[in-house]
């Protein structure tokens, strides 16, 4: 739950839209990502209402809407993870709720980067949101053995991306990004 409280239960843009920085920071470890200076992106906090699904802590929704993509490569939601929990051992579950404008694919990946600046990243998964605005709910799930190189070269950090669709204007909400580590042949949380 750490990794996400700073989305769903820590006011900062409440009602207020804030155009994000590429790489910046806007809350705690969260960030977009872009490739364009000119890429122009607004978040909002907003107070959950409604049928959402996402755990009953969590006070808002995060909305992102693509005002200006300009010739952006990629358009991401980032937060980093902190690399103790990761090991080849291990597999990463992701837990998504979100409602999107467009019916396109949506890419979850692990990033972890190494001192020298090198990084290695690996796909989570991916899925198409619902139509009409739908709610959307995913687990994805990967085991990080094909990371056991990178993650035995004492990795300096690591994220966990949503890569959204390039496209203009688009808008979606995201009420949950849940990260978990656990065993890869258990089920139990760690």
């Amino acid at each position: 739950m750490e990794f996400s409280e700073e989305l769903f239960m820590i006011p900062f843009a409440k009602n207020e839209k804030l155009y994000a920085k590429a790489y910046h920071p806007f809350a705690g470890n969260f960030e977009c990502g872009f490739s364009e200076p000119e890429t122009k992106i607004a978040i909002q906090q907003r107070e959950k209402e409604g049928s959402w699904v996402s755990p009953p802590d969590h006070s808002y929704v995060l909305d992102v809407k693509v005002e200006e993509l300009a010739d952006s490569q990629w358009i991401s939601l980032e937060g980093i993870l902190d690399v103790e929990m990761l090991s080849s051992r291990r597999r990463l579950t992701v837990f998504l709720s979100l409602t999107s404008s467009h019916v396109d694919w949506f890419t979850v990946q692990l990033r972890v980067h190494l001192a020298d600046g090198e990084y290695q990243d690996i796909n989570v998964g991916s899925f198409k949101p619902s139509e009409n605005n739908g709610l959307t709910r995913v687990t994805l799930s990967e085991i990080l053995e094909p990371l056991a190189e990178v993650l035995a070269d004492n990795p300096t950090s690591a994220r966990v991306m949503l890569l959204a669709p390039k496209i203009q204007g688009l808008e979606f909400s995201v009420s949950m990004f849940n990260i978990f580590a656990t065993d890869a042949h258990s089920s139990g949380k760690q």
